[in-house]
């Protein structure tokens, strides 16, 4: 009788923490989703090249995307999940090292909503969510693990287990706290779960002396160069 209490209490603890982990996930997509942004860019002719996803890190109008996103473009716009759209101003920190970019809107009226960097990896194993706009889906949660830790050739990346595609790029890859960790930039079609991220601590060495419009970018110091069969968008 007594090992039948202990079982019953178990399972019912088990239930409960369920719920609060299934409740979780949607109370934290609802606070990120504000600071994320589908992103469109075009080619000087105003032809439309490619489609991201990116995301404010600041109050002032700052957003984070991948580089490759941006390659060829002479315009971008940035459009939030309420229909607000904005365009790129300038990039205001690149390096051509690793596939990460930072742009400015035009300032919108008001702060903007903004998502905190964490300075640290997440743990193997930890529970992560991607939101971005995969396949001109927009504002698509998907949810995994940090499968673990791999040295390509854009450098130490976080392999993770949330299902992305096309236009993942530039993603967002939060914790449970809401903290990014990571921003999606590669994925391998050769197999399953073979998605991958840049540390979100590279974001904090993002910095130009002087912003450059989008048309500067393709100059050789700040191109970046899609590697196959790693599949950047």
């Amino acid at each position: 009788m007594h090992t039948f209490r202990i079982i019953a209490l178990l399972v019912a603890l088990a239930a409960t923490a369920g719920t609060v982990s299934a409740e979780a996930l949607p109370d934290l997509v609802a606070r990120i989703e504000p600071a994320v942004v589908l992103i469109r860019t075009f080619d000087c002719a105003g032809c439309p090249l490619r489609t991201g996803s990116g995301f404010f890190i600041n109050p002032d109008g700052e957003l984070v995307t991948s580089r490759h996103v941006l390659n060829n473009a002479c315009r971008a716009s940035a459009e939030t999940a309420d229909g607000s759209k904005y365009w790129v101003s300038r990039a205001t920190g690149v390096n051509p090292a690793f596939d990460l970019i930072k742009l400015k809107v035009e300032r919108p009226v008001g702060t903007t909503p903004h998502l905190e960097i964490a300075a640290e990896l997440p743990r193997k194993g930890e529970t992560v969510a991607v939101l971005g706009n995969p396949c001109c889906y927009r504002f698509v949660v998907s949810q995994g693990i940090v499968a673990g830790f791999q040295d390509l050739s854009v450098g130490r990346t976080i392999q993770v287990t949330a299902p992305i595609g096309p236009g993942s790029s530039g993603s967002p890859v939060v914790n449970m706290d809401g903290k990014v960790v990571g921003v999606i930039n590669l994925y391998n079609d050769s197999g399953q779960h073979l998605n991958f991220a840049l540390p979100a601590s590279l974001i904090f060495s993002l910095s130009l002396d002087t912003p450059v419009s989008l048309e500067q970018l393709s100059q050789p110091q700040f191109y970046y160069q899609v590697i196959e069969p790693l599949l950047g968008y």
